[in-house]
């Protein structure tokens, strides 16, 4: 559906697309036929794909010409109502109203089997809390392809020195392999965001880096530490250190054990790097 079309079709319903609400609609053709046939050669033919916020439709039209089951989560529930009616004919479609965010989703999600991908345009709103879901509620899917605002995909993307490098880049790569995809212009989309989006390609990595009770403590440790992310490691760590309440260890020592070399800023180390100084915490 165009632009013409969809914004027709939202003016029939009584719809103005909310911004506080992230709903900004890719309309280009092109582009969701690219997104589409992507996730089903990245995911190998998914079973399930999950889609965040399906809006009218215009992307899980296009997951369904790939012949992939769609379980479409939308909390809206005009734009639903209008999914559900235009694309009621395609097998293969279950439209569940919900927030993708809250708890009551993870029950239902929990029950499905085989290979299960996840895929979504995510509002900047809720990234952060998408990604933290992507650990929980999402953690039975292989494979993810989002779409998400640049400058938070670059982040994701980023590698050590560079300036979008920190926790967040952290805190994904530890359960995910992430690969660069296509970028996406705002006039691609209805209404126009102010920036551009990218699409981020999340591959789900077959063991677990830091093990599932850790992590939360893990995931704390990280934030703490790129709080201070221009400062030498040894005074990121001692200002972690007092934060966390975690004063049993001294900082230097802690870093020799580890290998790592005092003088270091935070983005210049790997997770492996994290990793390792965090066990030696942990010990």
């Amino acid at each position: 559906m165009d632009r013409k079309n969809l914004k027709n079709l939202l003016e029939k319903y009584g719809i103005k697309p909310s911004r506080k609400m992230g709903q900004s609609f890719l309309v280009d053709e092109t582009t969701l036929e690219i997104l589409a046939k992507s996730l089903r050669m990245n995911a190998n033919n998914p079973d399930v794909v999950i889609e965040i916020g399906c809006g009218p439709g215009n992307y899980t039209e296009f997951l369904l010409h790939e012949g992939m089951k769609v379980i479409a989560i939308e909390r809206d529930r005009r734009l639903g109502t209008i999914c559900h009616r235009r694309l009621k004919n395609h097998g293969g479609l279950l439209i569940v109203l919900a927030d993708a965010t809250l708890p009551p989703l993870k029950q239902c999600l929990s029950e499905l089997s085989g290979k299960i991908a996840v895929t979504g345009n995510i509002p900047y709103s809720i990234t952060g809390k998408f990604l933290k879901e992507m650990k929980t509620k999402y953690s039975l899917a292989k494979t993810a392809s989002i779409v998400l605002q640049e400058e938070v995909a670059n982040r994701i993307l980023a590698k050590p020195k560079e300036k979008n490098y920190g926790a967040m880049t952290l805190l994904v790569n530890l359960n995910w392999n992430p690969e660069k995809g296509i970028l996406i212009q705002p006039e691609k989309f209805y209404p126009h965001p102010k920036v551009f989006s990218r699409q981020v390609i999340l591959k789900k990595k077959e063991k677990n880096i830091v093990e599932p009770q850790a992590m939360q403590e893990f995931e704390k440790f990280v934030v703490e530490i790129f709080k201070h992310r221009r400062k030498t490691i040894i005074n990121s760590l001692m200002h972690a250190q007092i934060t966390l309440k975690n004063h049993t260890k001294d900082a230097k020592e802690i870093l020799r054990q580890a290998e790592i070399d005092t003088a270091v800023r935070p983005e210049e180390l790997s997770l492996d790097d994290f990793i390792r100084i965090f066990k030696e915490i942990e010990k």
